[in-house]
């Protein structure tokens, strides 16, 4: 490699690291809207040229998480302390090290998105608007990440929570928004939330935001995982996936999860004739 192209590759990391600190100082994955789209693509591109080479066909990033664990749940359900009894607060103070302003301003977001694509107010009687915290003893966790140097060994653990709105009425709610004219029956959910991703010896956490695509719907004996996910430097991808719960004899359960996340959403093929 001659020195021309050595110069344009160092211009070009010292270029990426001091435009991606700045932003990220200031944006975490639960910021949507923050910086803009422009910010988004650039810091994209940088992370896809020094990573093209680790990439899988077609896209930038590939993780696979599982949970497979059997863990003691209070009302069959994987939220810490249960859907009803439990608040989230301790995920995002002590997980996510929220202040009780950025919490509020976080809650507000989360609303504002319920009301947006679903046209769902969270201060109606027939909804019931709560924080959550996936219980870590569920043993959620990546277990496969494309372009990773590290052994992933066992998986990296996924610390989960945010936001959760769920049609309480037994006769469904009908939504608006993007959605308008849609039915939904009683126990559909709605979710904006966080994964945290601990990946250990020294190594930063990685933390990606996520929101609901379409309604948690109940399909055979479990639920379809669908949401849009974000990443200040992988920018907007998907998580797409199924989860059921089993009731074991011991009176524990499993909360079974296979969902597979990917950057770009639906690959850089389709994102370029979109945007073409």
């Amino acid at each position: 490699m001659n020195l021309e192209k050595i110069t344009k590759k160092l211009t070009l990391l010292i270029t990426c690291i001091v435009f991606t600190f700045s932003f990220t100082a200031n944006a975490g994955p639960w910021d949507w809207g923050h910086g803009g789209n422009n910010h988004h693509k650039f810091s994209e591109a940088i992370w896809n040229f020094y990573h093209k080479k680790k990439r899988p066909d077609n896209l930038a990033k590939t993780m696979t998480f599982a949970a497979t664990r059997a863990f003691d749940s209070v009302d069959g359900t994987f939220f810490v302390d249960g859907l009803i009894g439990g608040d989230g607060m301790r995920f995002f103070k002590q997980t996510m090290g929220f202040s009780d302003q950025v919490i509020e301003r976080n809650r507000g977001r989360a609303s504002e998105f319920f009301m947006e694509r679903f046209g769902l107010d969270i201060a109606d009687p027939r909804l019931y608007f709560t924080g959550f915290e996936i219980d870590p003893a569920s043993g959620y966790r990546v277990i496969m990440e494309s372009g990773e140097n590290h052994k992933i060994g066992k998986g990296y653990p996924i610390l989960d929570g945010g936001w959760g709105l769920v049609v309480m009425s037994p006769e469904g709610i009908d939504l608006g928004g993007e959605f308008e004219g849609t039915h939904v029956p009683a126990g559909s959910m709605f979710v904006h939330g966080n994964y945290l991703i601990k990946r250990g010896k020294g190594r930063k956490d990685l933390a990606i935001g996520y929101r609901s695509r379409g309604p948690i719907l109940s399909v055979g004996t479990g639920n379809v995982i669908n949401c849009e996910v974000f990443h200040p430097k992988l920018g907007f991808g998907v998580s797409l996936g199924y989860s059921e719960i089993h009731q074991l004899n011991n009176g524990q359960i499993t909360a079974h999860a296979r969902n597979v996340l990917t950057f770009p959403a639906f690959g850089y093929e389709q994102k370029s004739l979109e945007e073409d």
